[in-house]
């Protein structure tokens, strides 16, 4: 379903039947300025106003380059600098406006709020030049496309927006970032527990319970079947790059070091880095991979093997979910999924399960933290009861 896309920011009220939100500026305008002044610099060198001692050798086109630079940076720091986007809601007369422009609306488009009825909480995973972000969208019952009101850089921030613009509103509200449907409220009561399940068969984890503390610690499974012939698919390319180069490398007149440099190559990327991670993998089994403690002040998640450590605080967390690869792909919800849990065959199912899932999904101020990742089903479905509880018992 095609999108509208608009940048990040946050809404406030600022009247009895409006919504709005500006962004633009600021930081960006400091950020823009070098880039502004730099293009001026130039155009006014192409320009003469500003002489140079050597403008008569200069070749005709490096003033066309300089020109066009000038351009480039004066039209990019100006965006930066003086672009601005402006977002009403209006309830009364259920109107959204969205307007660009430079210090002022130039450009607006208006969207009939009528067509829509739910406000939605997305996630979208970042990557290694990307921060992950929480879009807020509007989603119609009436085939329109999505409205993306703002893309929040915090789960905290865009679950307050989601529940503001919501109730301003009078949509319903709903977390999808975990892609398990949750309504969203402002005040959502005592945390619901169901019964606590048969716990599972040679669990892959640890469970200590206290009066002042719930404890629990992943184990490391070692390698699986999966693992191990993946692990396997270096060593054949390996094998397979070896007896096609070998007669190359060992052909009269080739050089030591050339012989040296791509057998060390191919050695290092296909067998020594494969063979150190089986090696990990079975370091780990049996021994604490994750931790979670429990307890009256707050959540605590560890990394034994990185020595890392992150607290948070009551206030700090709002709800754990789970989420497996499996549940995801036979969500009866067919809103939020484009694929047919029914048509998608027994091999890709089994191979879900194999693949391990997700885990637990501790929604907090900062964004989404998962704890469980490889468990099973039944694992999870096990400890998700037992920290529901936890979080009834300590949090209140």
């Amino acid at each position: 379903m095609a999108q509208i896309k608009n940048p990040g920011g946050s809404f406030i009220q600022t009247a009895d039947h409006l919504l709005e939100m500006k962004t633009g500026g600021g930081c960006l305008s400091l950020f823009g300025l070098p880039f502004f002044g730099a293009g001026l610099f130039m155009l006014l060198i192409t320009l003469r106003v500003i002489p140079l001692s050597n403008a008569d050798e200069m070749k005709w086109w490096t003033w066309l380059v300089l020109a066009g630079m000038g351009l480039i940076f004066s039209a990019v720091g100006g965006a930066l600098v003086f672009g601005r986007s402006w977002h009403t809601l209006d309830r009364r007369q259920m109107r959204a406006w969205i307007a660009k422009g430079l210090l002022k609306p130039m450009r607006t488009s208006s969207y009939d709020l009528h067509l829509f009825n739910e406000v939605a909480l997305r996630y979208e995973k970042g990557d290694s030049d990307t921060a992950d972000k929480y879009p807020l969208v509007l989603i119609s019952s009436k085939n329109q496309p999505e409205l993306v009101l703002l893309n929040a850089s915090s789960y905290g921030q865009a679950r307050s927006q989601a529940i503001l613009i919501g109730e301003f509103l009078g949509f319903e509200v709903t977390d999808l970032s975990s892609l398990v449907p949750q309504p969203l409220q402002n005040d959502p009561g005592p945390i619901q527990t169901s019964a606590r399940p048969k716990p599972p068969f040679q669990p892959g984890f640890d469970l200590r319970e206290s009066q002042e503390e719930v404890y629990i610690a992943v184990h490391g499974k070692g390698i699986s079947r999966a693992k191990l012939g993946c692990g396997f698919i270096p060593l054949l390319m390996f094998l397979i790059f070896a007896w096609n180069f070998l007669g190359i490398l060992w052909s009269p007149g080739t050089p030591v070091f050339v012989r040296l440099f791509f057998l060390g190559f191919l050695g290092l990327f296909f067998v020594l880095l494969p063979l150190l991670e089986l090696l990990k993998a079975l370091r780990r089994r049996g021994k604490p991979i994750q931790e979670l403690r429990i307890g009256k002040a707050g959540l605590e998640l560890g990394d034994p093997a990185a020595k890392q450590t992150l607290k948070l605080g009551w206030e700090d967390v709002y709800a754990v979910d789970y989420l497996s690869l499996e549940a995801s792909l036979q969500s009866s919800d067919k809103r939020y999924h484009q694929i047919d849990p029914e048509k998608l065959p027994d091999w890709l199912k089994r191979l879900a399960r194999t693949t391990g899932s997700r885990g637990l999904v501790i929604k907090a101020q900062d964004g989404l933290h998962y704890f469980g990742t490889g468990l099973s089903d039944e694992e999870l479905v096990y400890l998700n009861v037992v920290v529901n509880e936890a979080l009834a018992r300590f949090k209140g």
